[in-house]
Protein backbone atom coordinates (compact mmCIF):
# COMPACT_ATOMS: atom_id res chain seq x y z
CA UNK A 1 0.00 0.00 0.00
CA UNK A 2 1.07 3.43 -0.40
CA UNK A 3 1.68 5.52 2.04
CA UNK A 4 -1.44 8.51 2.38
CA UNK A 5 -0.59 11.98 2.18
CA UNK A 6 -0.81 13.30 5.90
CA UNK A 7 -4.21 15.16 5.83
CA UNK A 8 -5.24 11.87 4.11
CA UNK A 9 -4.12 9.60 6.56
CA UNK A 10 -6.05 11.72 9.40
CA UNK A 11 -8.73 12.21 7.85
CA UNK A 12 -9.28 8.12 7.50
CA UNK A 13 -8.46 7.72 11.28
CA UNK A 14 -10.90 10.77 12.49
CA UNK A 15 -13.60 8.49 9.94
CA UNK A 16 -12.00 4.93 11.64
CA UNK A 17 -12.48 6.78 15.28
CA UNK A 18 -16.26 8.03 15.01
CA UNK A 19 -17.61 4.84 13.36
CA UNK A 20 -16.24 2.95 16.60
CA UNK A 21 -17.86 5.67 18.29
CA UNK A 22 -21.12 5.00 16.75
CA UNK A 23 -20.64 1.12 16.78
CA UNK A 24 -19.89 1.41 20.72
CA UNK A 25 -23.16 3.94 21.37
CA UNK A 26 -25.59 0.87 19.05
CA UNK A 27 -23.94 -1.54 21.17
CA UNK A 28 -25.12 0.31 24.23
CA UNK A 29 -28.17 1.19 22.63
CA UNK A 30 -28.77 -2.97 22.20
CA UNK A 31 -27.99 -3.72 25.30
CA UNK A 32 -30.61 -1.43 26.98
CA UNK A 33 -32.98 -2.19 24.74
CA UNK A 34 -32.70 -6.00 25.73
CA UNK A 35 -33.35 -5.17 29.14
CA UNK A 36 -37.37 -4.01 28.22
CA UNK A 37 -40.04 -5.80 28.90
CA UNK A 38 -41.71 -7.65 25.60
CA UNK A 39 -44.33 -4.98 25.77
CA UNK A 40 -41.83 -1.74 25.79
CA UNK A 41 -40.10 -4.20 23.07
CA UNK A 42 -42.67 -4.06 21.31
CA UNK A 43 -43.78 -0.24 21.27
CA UNK A 44 -40.03 0.14 20.09
CA UNK A 45 -40.57 -2.28 17.23
CA UNK A 46 -43.69 -0.65 16.02
CA UNK A 47 -42.22 2.83 15.99
CA UNK A 48 -39.22 1.77 13.96
CA UNK A 49 -41.35 0.20 11.74
CA UNK A 50 -43.51 2.68 11.41
CA UNK A 51 -40.42 5.13 10.86
CA UNK A 52 -39.20 2.66 7.96
CA UNK A 53 -42.74 2.93 6.09
CA UNK A 54 -43.20 6.18 5.85
CA UNK A 55 -46.47 6.15 6.40
CA UNK A 56 -48.59 7.73 9.08
CA UNK A 57 -49.69 5.25 11.80
CA UNK A 58 -53.14 6.41 11.46
CA UNK A 59 -52.89 5.16 7.78
CA UNK A 60 -50.89 1.16 8.96
CA UNK A 61 -53.56 1.00 11.77
CA UNK A 62 -56.49 1.20 9.32
CA UNK A 63 -55.12 -1.32 6.95
CA UNK A 64 -54.48 -3.65 9.87
CA UNK A 65 -58.00 -3.02 10.74
CA UNK A 66 -59.66 -3.74 6.89
CA UNK A 67 -57.47 -6.87 7.11
CA UNK A 68 -58.65 -8.41 10.04
CA UNK A 69 -62.26 -7.21 9.13
CA UNK A 70 -61.64 -9.08 5.56
CA UNK A 71 -60.45 -12.11 7.28
CA UNK A 72 -63.25 -12.11 9.94
CA UNK A 73 -65.86 -12.26 6.81
CA UNK A 74 -63.89 -14.65 5.17
CA UNK A 75 -63.99 -16.86 7.98
CA UNK A 76 -67.57 -16.08 8.57
CA UNK A 77 -68.84 -16.99 5.25
CA UNK A 78 -66.20 -19.98 4.93
CA UNK A 79 -66.32 -22.10 8.11
CA UNK A 80 -63.55 -24.53 6.05
CA UNK A 81 -61.10 -21.72 6.64
CA UNK A 82 -60.67 -23.04 10.45
CA UNK A 83 -58.63 -25.75 11.79
CA UNK A 84 -58.06 -27.54 14.96
CA UNK A 85 -54.66 -26.69 16.15
CA UNK A 86 -53.86 -30.38 17.06
CA UNK A 87 -55.05 -31.14 13.22
CA UNK A 88 -52.55 -29.06 11.94
CA UNK A 89 -49.46 -29.68 14.04
CA UNK A 90 -50.51 -33.27 13.15
CA UNK A 91 -50.43 -32.79 9.59
CA UNK A 92 -47.17 -30.72 9.70
CA UNK A 93 -45.52 -33.01 11.89
CA UNK A 94 -46.34 -36.18 9.13
CA UNK A 95 -45.14 -34.06 6.57
CA UNK A 96 -41.72 -33.35 7.71
CA UNK A 97 -40.99 -36.75 9.20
Amino acid sequence: KAKRVGGQALREKKIEYIWDEVNMELKNIETELLKLSSKEKALIVSKLLESLEGEDSTDIENLWIDEAVKRYSQIINNKNLLFEAAEVIKEAKAKYK
